[in-house]
């Protein structure tokens, strides 16, 4: 949550010294902050560094079968089941969707066994609306 907390600008009002240099300190507090949709703020070699973050294209998932790995040019295919940790205790569970996905790897991607004592990984739509699995991140 952020620490500054300040009601928004009228029509007419003065921007103080007391205000820039508050909104200020918040922003190098979150120096260094990554991901997210919104702005990623960094130190740089020129002062704080300000950048548009994209949305999170990225999900963590599980495999209902094994993946096979491409074959030549063509990718792998199986589906996913889409996770989520719940916030409340952390416990990672799945969201009951179920996706179509393409394994460009030339690994395979194991589904382990059970969802809590299988293997977890990341699918990725690309910009064409194709989903991707990343296997590699997650062993097989």
């Amino acid at each position: 949550m952020p620490s500054y907390v300040e009601s928004p600008f009228r029509a007419g009002e003065v921007l103080t010294a007391e205000r820039l240099n508050a909104l200020e300190t918040e922003v190098r507090r979150l120096a260094n902050v990554r991901g997210g949709t919104g702005l990623a703020v960094r130190s740089g070699r020129g002062g704080l560094q300000i950048a548009a973050v994209r949305t999170n294209d990225r999900y963590l998932c599980k495999a209902v079968g094994d993946i096979p790995p491409r074959d030549g040019a063509t990718a792998g295919a199986g589906q996913v089941d889409l996770c989520w940790i719940r916030p409340e205790d952390d416990v990672i569970e799945t969201t009951g969707d179920r996706i179509d996905v393409k394994n460009p790897s030339d690994s395979e991607m194991s589904a382990g066994v059970g969802i809590a004592s299988g293997l977890y990984c990341w699918a990725e739509r690309d910009p064409f609306g194709v989903w991707l699995v990343a296997p590699l991140e997650c062993g097989s």
